[in-house]
């Protein structure tokens, strides 16, 4: 009995720790993927020209970071809750079904959040270089009138989306290989007064990380970034200053609102 109560407190820190760890692989992935959006739309593209300060570069990244973590930490209590769904199963589910293939579903799962994080961004990168501004109502029309006219555009090679594709995919790759090198790492045997000391420190620093990542405070009241931050003056920073995800709720939930109406 001391056995499995030491097995099943190790289990759960070593799910809190390969949560942690992958929480932290996304939120340097989006802002590793900010900087190349300013770098490549920013300055080769020149939209952040003529005119900018460099102070600003670094307040958006500060404030897209914030905006970003929102998004992070959703994916990170899924992918949590997916790994405790899956140790909770074991004990009640019969050894050949998910005997060995917990790690390969949260595998999975970790790949398609980085597959949708890279996916996004690079849209949005082309987006923006279409039509000079990030995700917007536009979008919608492009879904439902023009399919056709996407299609010839993107076969025509005239926004590089093959490079695109290339990139997409090494990008996945080594967002992958980071991730299982990091996370096989993680698999540790404790006693269970050693689980018990790790779970105490682990499960609160996840818990108020992921408030203050969601909150922008250390309290369960949501605040409002766009009322809390300062924006750029630039307007290319400005504009790229929400997440993406953000951009494609606001086009989603006006549709949404527009359809109603409509009704």
């Amino acid at each position: 009995m001391f056995y499995k109560e030491g097995c099943m407190a190790s289990r759960f820190l070593n799910i809190i720790l390969k949560t942690l760890v992958f929480e932290i692989i996304l939120i340097l992935l989006s802002l590793f993927l900010r900087v190349i959006f300013i770098i490549y739309v920013g300055y080769f593209k020149v939209a952040l020209f003529p005119h900018f300060l460099w102070y600003e570069i670094f307040q958006t990244l500060y404030n897209g970071f914030l905006h970003d973590n929102r998004w992070m930490a959703g994916f990170a209590i899924l992918y949590f809750c997916l790994a405790l769904c899956l140790e909770i199963g074991k004990i009640f589910c019969p050894p050949p079904y998910l005997k060995g293939k917990e790690p390969i579903l949260l595998n999975i799962f970790a790949y398609f959040i980085f597959a949708l994080i890279l996916f996004v961004s690079i849209a949005n990168f082309t987006y923006y270089t279409i039509y000079n501004d990030v995700f917007n109502t536009v979008l919608l029309g492009l879904f439902f009138d023009n399919q056709q006219a996407i299609l010839a555009d993107g076969l025509s090679g005239k926004y590089n989306l093959s490079i695109k594709v290339i990139v997409f995919f090494l990008a996945l790759w080594g967002c992958a290989r980071i991730y299982q090198k990091m996370i096989s790492k993680i698999s540790f045997h404790f006693s269970y007064q050693q689980a018990l000391i790790g779970i105490f420190v682990a499960l609160p620093l996840f818990v108020l990380s992921n408030i203050f990542a969601i909150n922008t405070t250390f309290s369960f009241k949501e605040r409002n970034l766009e009322q809390q931050i300062t924006l750029a003056s630039n307007d290319f920073l400005r504009k790229i200053t929400p997440s993406p995800f953000r951009s494609l709720y606001v086009i989603y939930r006006d549709y949404h609102k527009s359809d109603l109406k409509t009704f």
